[in-house]
């Protein structure tokens, strides 16, 4: 606290700070009820673990498994982002561990552990409650599928694609390799007592293996389809699997005999209650419970729009989990009744707009289309493409009050504000069969007259009056079309091609001005800086190609991106082009985001923080902030000023512009911490209006002074992102670790 706090007679040495007091009042006020405003809480979430310079996360990834901790209090779901972590009664998230781009991870039912490997040759063993590395076990990892954990927590078996290799849990030495099969391995479980494991590969043969001796013990060759899923009964006296020949097969594990054979659609992945009574199924969106012993059908639960990925019983067999892309649901496991769905989950990102007033923030997920509060997170809405194909594009009218959206085919106008389909413009013939898209092939002008669109299928630019009446076709490319934008005047089209060029076009007189040549692939994206004088195009040959529209003249910059570029746009200034990778199939993930300085063509930051490539980049209207949507189901928020290090100018900038007449209109406001519950340390974020001195103070529940940060004199602006918000390292004021427990 400062001294002149404690000493009213003290003079003032600087009036900048003469509402001081007040300030100092509201955040403490704010911080001391925020562990009980619902709303916040709801959201904390958005901020747990962030990329550096990021300020909020909007969706939860898609989901890819579900486990059951093995007192069934908990639930981990393996995310495309990470792992989530959930109360198993009411849904509510504890926590998330977010993985590395191009890391596998598996969760442990039966231990509070989980490992993750990647190209390092290591598998590393770490605890679910803060990530810590247990034990680190060296190995080739480059072909490694999975991992298989023993019910005894005593062997884990990694799964490579012709062979095992069996590890001790307890020393982490390797106790065997189990080698034979032919083909690639598709599944692999260990029987109850941890003796036994049986594992499936593609050639349709069944081995069951000796633990102990790292020796296979039998074959099972009468197999007539390709195994997708075992596991055993929970007495072990029956392997269950599941086949692509639309069958469910029990078989007696001593005779080597079928017992039961359930004729249905192809299965995907099968588990068994604990009382070995039930039988689960999953097949793409269909979700079946079977009687283990006679096999006849009991039911199937609705309600999945999209492919299950995992499913799982809780311990005491009542609860069944599942879940997939977008979905969360746990079930009754008797009745088959929805007992809970957990929201946030959100399928590959395929496109992403921001409004013109910053309000609202629309994704394309498959065919849903999803709207953001761009400031809190908040999901305000989904509007549901219904029959319509995925969609693949998005764009604001100049108003904000209509949205666009394109599939393979078509484009869709939605009225935002009431939340339904306007209609339809079925324009596009296949005259083409290239079918790569860019990031985005819509757009309406900025003066809001004309919404322009080009598709993949087709060879022609197409715009029309106010997205209703066909105007004009731009004929010129010879393939598909990935990419249009328009410059800020409204005056020119810039268009990309799969047909490895840039057109530009006059809109008034809808003539082609220039073709630009010098991609030697697929150009994914164009952009125009904001004085129309740049066009900048990116495509699958890596390239940033920066062309002077008067003299066509052209600068390129050979980047370090892996895959190719799927979107660039530039900064409001004009002085950096941001680009972000793609993502095409297992081998070109390219999830950064890079910036580069249009003068000098160089690199000056990389932001890391996606896992999959596919990403499409936005800035908000005033430019300060930068969004990156992904296809791994999330958008990050970005501080573009702390990125590119002109956090004094902004801030400057901001404090004259707050409450005198300007575009910004900030409270002073102490917002949640993250991540939350942390352990041992958080960010705590907040906002200025007017510059200030900033002290917080954490309190524990007995109302002691825990801790007191002194943040020094700050200008008015936002305090969000890790480097610039409160950190807080759990210790007290003499370095010592705090005890478990809630502070304010």
């Amino acid at each position: 606290m400062p001294d002149h706090f404690l000493n009213p007679n003290r003079k003032k040495e600087d009036k900048r700070y003469n509402n001081y007091p007040l300030i100092i009042m509201l955040l403490s006020f704010l911080f001391l009820i925020s562990p009980f405003m619902s709303k916040a809480l709801a959201q904390d979430y958005t901020r747990w673990n962030l990329p550096e310079h990021a300020t909020l996360r909007l969706g939860k990834g898609s989901v890819e498994d579900v486990t059951f901790s093995s007192d069934g209090k908990r639930l981990y779901v393996d995310s495309s982002i990470g792992i989530w972590t959930y109360d198993a009664q009411i849904g509510a998230e504890l926590n998330l561990i977010t993985k590395k781009p191009n890391e596998k991870v598996e969760v442990s039912p039966y231990n509070n552990i989980y490992v993750s490997f990647g190209l390092d040759n290591t598998l590393k063993v770490r605890d679910l409650t803060d990530s810590r590395v247990v034990m680190s076990l060296e190995m080739d990892t480059e072909d490694m599928r999975f991992v298989v954990f023993s019910p005894d927590e005593h062997t884990l078996a990694s799964v490579h694609q012709e062979e095992i290799h069996l590890f001790d849990f307890t020393t982490g030495e390797q106790k065997g390799t189990l080698t034979g099969h032919t083909g690639w391995i598709r599944d692999a479980a260990f029987s109850p007592d941890g003796s036994t494991l049986v594992s499936a590969d593609s050639d349709k043969t069944v081995r069951l293996w000796n633990v102990e001796t790292a020796t296979y013990s039998t074959i099972l060759s009468q197999y007539r389809a390709e195994i997708s899923s075992l596991v055993f009964s929970p007495d072990g006296k029956t392997l269950i699997n599941g086949d692509w020949n639309y069958s469910i097969r029990l078989w007696d594990i001593a005779t080597e005999t079928e017992k039961i054979v359930v004729d249905t659609d192809k299965i995907a992945n099968i588990n068994i209650s604990p009382d070995g009574k039930t039988i689960a199924s999953r097949r793409y969106d269909v979700l079946s419970l079977w009687n283990a012993e006679t096999g006849e059908h009991i039911t199937e639960l609705s309600g999945q729009k999209v492919g299950i990925n995992g499913i799982d019983f809780s311990p005491d067999g009542s609860t069944l989990a599942s879940g997939g892309g977008d979905t969360l649901y746990l079930w009754d496991a008797t009745t088959g009744a929805r007992k809970l769905s957990i929201t946030g989950h959100t399928n590959g990102l395929s496109g992403i707009a921001v409004s013109p007033d910053f309000k609202t923030i629309a994704t394309a997920s498959g065919k849903k289309i999803h709207l953001w509060d761009p400031n809190t997170g908040e999901h305000k809405t989904m509007i549901f493409g219904g029959h319509w194909t995925n969609q693949r594009s998005l764009t604001f009218s100049r108003d904000g009050n209509t949205l666009a959206s394109q599939d393979s085919r078509d484009i869709h106008l939605w009225d935002i504000t009431r939340r339904t389909h306007l209609t339809a413009l079925y324009e596009y013939s296949r005259d083409t069969r290239d079918n790569e898209s860019g990031s985005s092939s819509i757009a309406f002008s900025p003066d809001g007259q004309l919404l322009a669109g080009g598709g993949r299928y087709s060879t022609l630019v197409k715009l029309w009056y106010r997205g209703r009446t066909l105007k004009a076709e731009l004929a010129g490319h010879t393939r598909g079309i990935t990419s249009v934008a328009f410059s800020h005047d409204s005056r020119f089209l810039v268009s990309g091609s799969n047909d490895h060029t840039v057109r530009l076009w006059d809109v008034g007189s809808e003539a082609e001005i220039a073709t630009f040549r010098g991609h030697s692939d697929v150009v994914f994206s164009v952009a125009f800086n904001p004085e129309a004088s740049l066009v900048a195009s990116g495509g699958k040959d890596r390239k940033i190609v920066l062309w002077d529209v008067a003299t066509g003249e052209s600068q390129t910059i050979n980047t370090e991106h892996t895959g190719g570029i799927k979107s660039l746009v530039f900064s409001r200034d004009g002085n950096m082009i941001i680009s972000g990778g793609t993502r095409q199939g297992v081998l070109w993930n390219d999830p950064t985001v890079r910036i580069w300085d249009v003068k000098t063509g160089e690199q000056k930051n990389i932001l890391s923080g996606h896992t999959y490539g596919g990403i499409n980049v936005a800035f908000s209207p005033d430019g300060r902030t930068l969004l990156t949507g992904s296809e791994d189901g999330t958008v990050l928020i970005w501080d573009y000023n702390t990125i590119t290090g002109t956090n004094n100018v902004q801030s400057q900038q901001l404090t004259e512009n707050v409450n005198r007449g300007g575009n910004v209109e900030l409270q002073a406001l102490l917002l949640p911490n993250y991540p939350n519950p942390f352990n041992p340390e958080t960010w705590i974020p907040y906002q200025l209006a007017k510059p200030a001195h900033v002290t917080l103070y954490i309190y524990g529940v007995d109302g002691k002074l825990v801790r007191t940060l002194k943040l020094g004199n700050k200008q008015a602006g936002l305090y969000h992102s890790k480097n610039r918000a409160a950190y807080w390292n759990g210790k007290n004021a003499f370095g010592e670790p705090v005890a478990s427990g809630i502070y304010y």
